[in-house]
């Protein structure tokens, strides 16, 4: 269980073609959530969240 004053972290990566951005938990980034048209509009709908933009290039990199 999460603390409520505790967000949840979902990355955003932009996904030209679609127009869209793919957003899914940095943990497992092959498994998307959801597809959104905005990070604003994500935000609005689900503020148990928070939203970092990614480089596609670099999605996958974790530094330690």
């Amino acid at each position: 269980m999460t603390n409520k004053a505790e967000k949840i972290r979902l990355n955003a990566e932009w996904i030209g073609h679609m127009k869209a951005y793919r957003l899914y938990d940095p943990r497992y980034p092959q498994q998307t959530v959801a597809y959104v048209d905005s990070i604003e509009e994500a935000e609005a709908e689900h503020p148990e969240h928070s939203y970092v933009e990614v480089d596609a290039d670099t999605m996958h990199v974790e530094c330690f």
